[in-house]
């Protein structure tokens, strides 16, 4: 994915005990801890962007070996794989649930109106790395879930804020987490992160065309 950084899952994998590593492979996220090339592949994005025909929003076509191939959303969801269906909107998934009992236990000097940002994340999970702090195995892996999407899928920096509704959502893994349509988020954003690439690829050629420079 575009501005991922998934070379983060080494570092999880370092974090998690055997039982704690064993629960989140159980994850819809765990098949990522099986992932041989964590890095981003800057061949491959330069070939797709090389072979792109022409693009919609969340359509993107591609001219491989004569052949116009469309990567969509649906696309995205077979090759990573992620779920694809339901509401997209995590409000509508936490609507019922008024606590927030993960915010509670993982960060209880944090006022309830000032928001929880990826950097508390972090710290708490570099304390795990260190060693120095000792959390039960599905509030680590809860932890390890929120730092793989946000600092690995998002590639989001440590000043972004993260939901109140998110952490709602890890709470309860089975019955929301695991189930929320990450697919069609990650594939949306992957496929605009690859028709903004597109955009500036084109204007530098026609800039290069204009000046009468070899592209």
């Amino acid at each position: 994915m575009v501005r991922a950084n998934t070379g983060i899952v080494s570092d999880i994998l370092e974090t998690l005990t055997k039982t704690q590593a064993e629960n989140f492979s159980k994850t819809c996220f765990g098949h990522w801890l099986n992932v041989n090339h964590k890095k981003n592949n800057q061949l491959l994005i330069y070939t797709i962007l090389a072979s792109a025909v022409d693009n919609v929003a969340n359509d993107l076509s591609l001219n491989i070996l004569g052949k116009r191939i469309h990567f969509r959303q649906q696309e995205f969801c077979l090759v990573t794989p992620l779920r694809f269906g339901g509401k997209v909107h995590m409000n509508e998934w936490v609507r019922s649930k008024s606590d927030n009992p993960f915010r509670i236990r993982m960060f209880p000097d944090i006022p309830t109106h000032v928001l929880v940002k990826v950097n508390g994340v972090w710290n708490i999970f570099d304390k795990m790395h260190q060693g120095s702090l000792d959390l039960q195995d599905d509030d680590a892996v809860r932890i390890c879930l929120l730092v793989l999407l946000d600092m690995g899928f998002l590639g989001r920096q440590l000043v972004h804020v993260v939901s109140d509704h998110r952490l709602k959502l890890v709470e309860h893994i089975s019955i929301c987490w695991n189930i929320f349509p990450w697919g069609r988020i990650f594939g949306s954003i992957h496929i605009c992160n690859l028709e903004m690439l597109l955009s500036e690829r084109k204007q530098r050629h026609d800039d290069k065309r204009q000046k009468g420079k070899e592209i």
